[in-house]
C-alpha cells in the first residue's frame, strides 16, 4: 500500500470510529428534562467534601433524573464504570495528543461520578453489581470507596461488610470504607458508632480519617431523618458517642421533633463533657418555644460540680438568656467567685442583645478562655 494510501486509510478509520464512539457514546444516551445523562453526571461531586448542603442540592437533583430514567440509564452508568478496552489502549499515546488525552481524561472524570450516581439509583441498579465489585478493588481510593458505597445502597448485605471492616480499624480496607460512609446517604448513620469509636482511638491517622468522614459525612442525609439517627446515638453506652451525638445536634435546622427534649435530658448525662456538648447544641438551635424550659435547665447547671459545665451554661445564657435571668447571674457570681467573670461578660452580653448597645467581650467566645 502506498504511504499516501496507507494515510488516508488510517485517517478514514479514525474517522468512522469517532463517529461510532459519538453514536454509541451520546446518541444511545439517556436524558431527563432535555439534559443527558452526562450532563447530569456534572451535578455529582467525586471530592465528597465542601458545604454539605449545597453537594444536598446538587447531588439531590442527579439522585431524581437518574431515579426518572430508571433502567435506561443503568446500561449507561455501567458502561462508564467499567474501563473499556480502547482505553486501555489509548492511555500510552495520551501524553503526545492533546485530543486524545482530553478523551481519556474525561473517561476518568466520569468513572467515579457513574459510580455514585448508580447508588443514588439504588435497587435497579442491580445488574451493575459486578461492575462496582470490580471497581470496589480498585487501588485508586476515589473509586473504590464510592464503589463501596454504591454498593451498600444498592444492596444491605454489602452495609453489614461495612459495619465489620469498621469495627475493625487494623483492616487493610479500613480508610477506604471509613471514605466510603460519605456516599451512603442515610445508611451512613448505621455505621456512626463504630466512627466515633474509630475516631477516639490512639492511631493518629485513624482518628483524622475518622472524624474526616463524620465531618463530611451525611451530605445527602436530610435533618428530618439525621435527628432520629442522633436522638437514639444519645443512649448509647459510650460517651463519646453520644457526646457527638450531642454536639452535631446543634447543626440541625428547622423545628424537629424530640431534638430540644432529647438534648434537655441529656443534660443530666454523667459525662460532664457531654452536658457541655449539650448545652452548646441548645445554644445554637433557635426554637423559641422551647425558650423557657432550656433557660430553666440551664439555672439548675449554674451549680453543676464541673467548671467546663458552669461555664457552658453561663455563655448560653450570654446568646439566648432574658433581662430577668441577669439576677439569676448575679446571685450566681456571689455564690461562684471564680465565674465571676464569665458571668459579668455574659451579663454585658444579654444588656447588649436586649437594649442594642454594643459590648467587647472576647471572653465570650469559650475557645479563648484560659
Amino acid at each position: 500500500m502506498k504511504p499516501g494510501t496507507r494515510k488516508r486509510t488510517i485517517f478514514a478509520l479514525g474517522v468512522l470510529t469517532l463517529a461510532a464512539g459519538y453514536w454509541f457514546f451520546h446518541v444511545r444516551e439517556p436524558a431527563y428534562q432535555g439534559r443527558s445523562a452526562s450532563e447530569w453526571l456534572e451535578n455529582i461531586d467525586p471530592s465528597g467534601q465542601g458545604s454539605r448542603r449545597s453537594r444536598m442540592g446538587r447531588g439531590r437533583s442527579a439522585g431524581y433524573a437518574f431515579q426518572a430514567m430508571g433502567d435506561g440509564a443503568v446500561p449507561f452508568l455501567k458502561r462508564h464504570v467499567e474501563i473499556p478496552f480502547w482505553e486501555k489502549w489509548l492511555t500510552p499515546l495520551a501524553d503526545n495528543s492533546k485530543s486524545i488525552g482530553a478523551v481519556i481524561n474525561r473517561q476518568q472524570a466520569l468513572r467515579p461520578r457513574a459510580i455514585i450516581a448508580l447508588g443514588l439509583l439504588g435497587e435497579p441498579a442491580r445488574p451493575a453489581l459486578p461492575a462496582l465489585q470490580k471497581a470496589a478493588q480498585s487501588a485508586d481510593p476515589d473509586i473504590a470507596a464510592p464503589a463501596l458505597a454504591s454498593l451498600a445502597r444498592i444492596d444491605r448485605a454489602h452495609l453489614a461488610t461495612l459495619r465489620d471492616v469498621l469495627s475493625q480499624t487494623s483492616h487493610p480496607q479500613w480508610p477506604v470504607a471509613a471514605r466510603a460512609t460519605v456516599w451512603l446517604g442515610a445508611d451512613a448513620l448505621e455505621l456512626v458508632p463504630q466512627l466515633v469509636r474509630a475516631a477516639n482511638t490512639s492511631d493518629r491517622t485513624i482518628q483524622m480519617q475518622a472524624m474526616n468522614a463524620l465531618n463530611f459525612g451525611f451530605a445527602r442525609v436530610d435533618d428530618t431523618d439525621f435527628a432520629p439517627a442522633l436522638i437514639a446515638l444519645t443512649l448509647d453506652p459510650a460517651p463519646f458517642v453520644r457526646g457527638w451525638a450531642a454536639m452535631r445536634m446543634g447543626s440541625l435546622r428547622g423545628d424537629l421533633p424530640g431534638v430540644v427534649p432529647c438534648l434537655l435530658n441529656v443534660l443530666q448525662d454523667r459525662d460532664a463533657q457531654v452536658r457541655t456538648f449539650a448545652i452548646n447544641s441548645l445554644k445554637q438551635l433557635d426554637q423559641p418555644h422551647h425558650l423557657p424550659e432550656v433557660l430553666r435547665a440551664l439555672g439548675k447547671l449554674l451549680d453543676d460540680p464541673s467548671d467546663p459545665v458552669r461555664k457552658a451554661a453561663i455563655y448560653a445564657f450570654a446568646e439566648r438568656g432574658t433581662l430577668a435571668d441577669i439576677r439569676l447571674l448575679t446571685e450566681t457570681s456571689d455564690r461562684d467567685p471564680s465565674m465571676s467573670l464569665a458571668i459579668s461578660q455574659a451579663i454585658g452580653r444579654i444588656e447588649s442583645r436586649h437594649t442594642g448597645i454594643s459590648a467587647d467581650m472576647p471572653g465570650l467566645n469559650p475557645s479563648r478562655q484560659p
